[in-house]
């Protein structure tokens, strides 16, 4: 749960790792290397989310940068089908992928 990563809400912040920046400051340096191991089990991660519809106002999804992983949209997807806006940070180093994100509807309707 967080208060700072998406600010008036209360959010779940998903941390997907790999980076294809190498930034000295970044406080998520552990996740830069490449994809890790899923800490959460997808399932376990999407219980999780559905016993919190009524305490949680959306996902927020962040790095390493999620653009770097394939199967981000059914992922979205899945989390926008138990009712969550997502929000979305990333490095800006995947405009392609975002453009396709966007076209496919993620800019709008609680994608932010």
């Amino acid at each position: 749960m967080t208060l700072l990563d998406w600010p008036g809400k209360v959010a779940c912040t998903v941390f997907l790792g790999g980076c294809d920046f190498r930034c000295p400051f970044c406080q998520s340096s552990g996740l830069i290397t490449g994809p890790t191991s899923e800490t959460i089990p997808k399932d376990e991660f999407f219980a999780f989310l559905s016993k919190r519809r009524r305490l949680l106002d959306g996902v927020c999804i962040t790095g390493g940068e999620p653009l770097l992983h394939p199967d981000l949209p059914g992922f979205l997807n899945r989390i926008k089908a138990l009712g969550y806006p997502v929000k979305l940070d990333t490095n800006g180093n995947h405009p392609k992928q975002l453009i396709c994100l966007w076209e496919n509807g993620y800019g709008q309707q609680g994608f932010y």
